[in-house]
């Protein structure tokens, strides 16, 4: 009777221990899945940074030497904020659910909830949604990226500094920073897309030689043609040639308006110096009076 006692506990000892010892292996098969989980995320981080990197430095290296490898990283790199925010979400779901399975509870509650939620959020959301879905087809079309210079609704003048898919963002020429949410912006105008006209307009004397401010205007496209710096600006040196419009003239003068095709000049620097050149050689001449 002794003995069959004895080997009864013996025997549920060894399966208290065996059953201690499965579930130890289970919880440790748990935590390191968990573990493996949690690490996978980490890495889909890291590669999104990672990309976003490679591109920006892509972008400036590409910049300026070949514009179609330059505009198509530009719009890559545009759409990481919206592929982050994706992933985000997907990465944090996928992991949740992943470390719910392996500790075995029902996900059912939980996904049900969220479709309530998802109900009672688009309700009270709508503006939001209308933001993702305005900015998910302006993204697409590749209208705008970043570092573009654009005036939103015809009055914001900036460059773009963020893009996501619900706002835009941009940094005005004084250091402000204004954001605009996609169902809001009615009109973008971009100033980034290929080429530049500058149009500088001179007011000369009504009785002012023509031909000879004509040739003024050659002779310092020329010089700026030349030069190391503003070369730069230049498209094309067979199309750089200015086109003249008589735009007003009365008996008091005449103004004429000269129209030149440019790189992108967002901030009218090479602008600004021919002006600055113009305006030495008209002040030496009679050109620039004003008859009363």
């Amino acid at each position: 009777m002794l003995d069959n006692i004895e080997n009864l506990q013996e025997t549920t000892q060894k399966t208290a221990q065996s059953v201690l010892m499965h579930i130890k292996n289970l919880a440790w098969i748990s935590f390191i899945k968990i573990i493996l989980i949690l690490a996978f995320c980490v890495v889909l981080r890291i590669l999104l940074k990672k990309i976003r990197k490679k591109a920006l430095a892509r972008i400036k290296k590409s910049e300026g030497k070949d514009r179609l490898s330059a505009n198509a990283c530009r719009f890559f790199y545009t759409l990481i904020p919206m592929g982050e925010s994706i992933a985000k979400f997907l990465i944090l779901a996928m992991g949740v659910l992943s470390i719910l399975s392996i500790l075995e509870i029902s996900v059912k509650p939980f996904v049900y909830c969220f479709g309530l939620l998802s109900v009672g959020i688009s309700f009270g959301a709508k503006d939001i949604f209308a933001d993702m879905i305005r900015g998910i087809l302006t993204l697409a079309e590749g209208k705008i990226s970043l570092g573009h210079f654009v005036t939103i609704n015809g009055r914001s003048l900036g460059h773009v500094e963020a893009l996501s898919i619900r706002q835009i963002t941009i940094r005005h020429l004084d250091g402000a920073v204004e954001a605009f949410p996609f169902s809001k912006v009615d009109t973008i105008q971009n100033f980034s897309m290929g080429y530049h006209v500058m149009s500088p307009a001179f007011c000369l004397a009504p009785d002012a030689p023509i031909e000879e401010f004509q040739a003024m205007v050659f002779a310092t496209l020329d010089e700026m043609k030349e030069h190391a710096h503003w070369k730069k600006y230049i498209l094309n040196k067979t199309e750089f040639h200015p086109d003249f419009e008589f735009t007003k003239i009365f008996n008091t003068g005449i103004e004429i308006r000269i129209h030149v095709k440019t790189k992108i000049d967002p901030n009218g620097l090479f602008e600004s110096e021919f002006n600055r050149r113009m305006l030495e050689l008209l002040q030496k001449t009679t050109m620039l009076r004003v008859v009363k």
